[in-house]
């Protein structure tokens, strides 16, 4: 059995997390506002003492009762419950005679699967492998609009099967396919002159570098819900629409590499890229996010993607199986605009925006999901380090600190260090109903108006100079302070 090694953050940090109202509801695709680094990130490495397969994984689908399906170049067919690995055993005995290399899996909407293997498909059905079709060198798989399997095979180029009867729409080698809604069937070709085929009925048409594609070695080819083909290839990725390219994404938009392996647009549209080394990258709006080893990425070349029912988005590389998904921690930290991870300090504002103190890195303002700006010392903040956070009534956010009190108001920052406000630290912040009240050493709870502190008024002979330093303080309805 493997073990999730990996989350959301790889850094020893200290970050902020907002509980969202999604604990009791089930999470159908990821939500694509939300940054990669704010997805829980879950990683199980391989190892023979877990049970982890022994190869690379070439391909993932998943069963009727919702097992991951693991497809590898040596140890054949593999499910997954998200604890344990455990063979196929009646799959062990088809590869027994068709070898241990699976290259590619599919299923419909009955149900029924198909899967590559080096001496052809092998079909699933009642629980039973049988081998249905004999092309050699079959690494492909894609279903079409009627139902039909196309089969891409490197020596057998492309077969439809329909009926129990196959067609061979081309002899030239074939790497990958992918079938559109309209009728039309993609291939990548996996010897010069290379490039792209287009299959509509009888008619074929290529597409290369002269064309426009960003590279002549098509490695992957996805159909999403935009109606957009996906082409990865070794000089970036290409979206082609209505038979022609419209677009070429390389490193020099953002990418982390040229050099693409796998693609798959999800229910959401969001486009996922796999690199040979660098990390898988999202395409949103027009915006590129990478997720790298800084990130958490486990390193090697992504071989394939997968998203399940439940939505969230499994890749694969030479050694590690990962899952993206949405939980119900939301995160925010540096990645997603915070100042610093090392948040020390929180408040809610009136107007819905939460507010946030990190440690070294100023006042960052929180609203409508998302980091809309950090405050420093640049804009008059008396330091970046601190301290206590609190709203006034009149809806100013309060900062204290070892350089003073700051006020923070419509924008604009004023600092107050003069006096017994310079060289002391403020722990706690409050107000009622006659100003605002802090502690300072030295003289203890005392009120802050106008700039400058006073002993804050107490029944004779009571005196809070020599109290521990209080970090929090809450008024009762009774209008008793807590400290």
């Amino acid at each position: 059995m493997a073990t999730a090694t990996g989350s959301h953050r790889v850094a020893s940090v200290v970050a902020l997390f907002a509980a969202l109202a999604v604990l009791t509801a089930p999470a159908f695709a990821l939500d694509p506002g939300r940054s990669l680094t704010q997805y829980m990130h879950d990683v199980w490495k391989w190892s023979p003492a877990l049970g982890a397969p022994f190869g690379t994984i070439t391909a993932l689908g998943q069963t009727p009762e919702g097992y991951l399906l693991i497809g590898t170049d040596s140890d054949g067919l593999l499910r997954f419950d998200g604890v344990r690995f455990v063979r196929d055993a009646e799959f062990d005995r088809l590869r027994r005679l068709n070898g241990y290399r699976l290259e590619a899996l599919a299923s419909d909407a009955a149900g029924t699967l198909w899967a590559a293997t080096p001496m052809g498909v092998a079909r699933l059905s009642h629980g039973t492998w049988t081998t249905t079709l004999l092309p050699p060198g079959p690494v492909g798989l894609a279903l079409d609009v009627d139902g039909d399997l196309l089969v891409a095979a490197r020596q057998g180029g492309l077969i439809r099967s329909r009926g129990g009867a196959s067609e061979t729409l081309t002899r030239e080698d074939s790497t990958s396919v992918a079938a559109g809604a309209g009728r039309e069937v993609w291939v990548g070709v996996g010897s010069p002159p290379h490039g792209l085929l287009r299959i509509r009925g009888r008619e074929i048409t290529r597409l290369g570098k002269k064309d426009g594609l960003a590279g002549d070695q098509v490695l992957a080819l996805d159909f999403g819900p935009s109606a957009n083909l996906w082409v990865a290839t070794r000089g970036g990725i290409n979206r082609v629409h209505d038979g022609r390219i419209a677009q070429t994404i390389t490193r020099r938009d953002g990418l982390p590499s040229d050099d693409t392996t796998a693609v798959l647009e999800d229910r959401e549209g969001s486009v996922w890229v796999g690199t040979g080394a660098d990390g898988i990258a999202r395409l949103r709006d027009g915006r590129i996010e990478s997720f790298g080893k800084a990130q958490g990425f486990p390193g090697g070349a992504v071989t394939a993607f997968y998203e399940d029912r439940e939505g969230s988005l499994w890749f694969a590389t030479s050694d590690t199986l990962s899952r993206l998904r949405a939980g119900p921690i939301l995160p925010y930290g540096e990645a997603e605009g915070l100042g610093l991870d090392r948040a020390t300090s929180i408040v809610e504002g009136r107007d819905g925006s939460v507010w946030v103190w990190s440690d070294g890195g100023g006042l960052s303002q929180i609203k409508n999901g998302r980091v809309t700006r950090v405050f420093t010392t640049r804009d008059g903040l008396a330091t970046n380090f601190g301290g206590s956070l609190f709203e006034s009534r009149d809806g100013a956010i309060w900062v204290g600190n070892d350089r003073g009190l700051s006020r923070f108001k419509d924008g604009r920052a004023t600092a107050y260090q003069g006096g017994r406000l310079g060289g002391t630290y403020f722990p706690m912040i409050t107000e009622d109903a006659e100003g605002m009240i802090t502690w300072v050493f030295g003289m203890g709870l005392v009120r802050f108006r106008d700039g400058k502190v006073a002993p804050y008024p107490l029944k004779a002979g009571s005196t809070t100079e020599e109290m521990p330093m209080p970090f929090m303080a809450r008024w009762t309805r009774d209008g008793t302070l807590w400290l």
